[in-house]
């Protein structure tokens, strides 16, 4: 947790008890873990350190043994701190719902694959959740769904 920009030391991190990992793998974890198959984060950043370390261990190119040397110290400090960012970032979730709307859509493709004729003057509601993000590969976890309004048939 922050500090909120009207509190004066709000560049300083503080601790809020009332937020603990727990609640978040309570909360997020079986979103997460259905569609990742990541159910603790704590220890995935342990078997990816572990995993760089070994690579690390075995790697003869310069550049590659400092790449991985950066990796392996930004996940010591998760590993040595489970609050930390690195970890708490894959328990995050933020969902998105909302109308993709437009007159000029232009729909190409097989139709004949779709139940009917795709509607382009309605709205076509999306929604999706993208979260899990991983500090380490850079990268999210995406997941939903179009829905796709037919033009009604006599």
């Amino acid at each position: 947790m922050w500090r909120t920009a009207a509190d004066p030391a709000a560049s300083a991190p503080y601790h809020d008890p009332s937020f603990s990992q727990p609640d978040l793998l309570v909360r997020w974890a079986p979103t997460i873990g259905r569609a990742t198959g990541m159910w603790d984060p704590v220890l995935l950043v342990a078997e990816r350190k572990r995993l760089l370390e070994d690579d690390h261990e075995t790697a003869t190119d310069p550049m590659a043994r400092a790449a991985l040397q950066g990796r392996i110290s930004e996940l010591a400090i998760a590993v040595a701190n489970p609050r930390d960012r690195r970890v708490m970032a894959r328990l995050f979730v933020e969902r998105f719902s909302f109308p993709m709307a437009g007159l000029d859509a232009d729909i190409q493709g097989g139709l004949g694959d779709l139940l009917g004729a795709p509607d382009a003057a309605k709205a076509w509601p999306v929604s999706f959740w993208l979260g899990s993000w991983d500090p380490d590969l850079l990268c999210t976890y995406l997941q939903g769904s179009l829905q796709i309004p037919y033009v009604a048939t006599p």
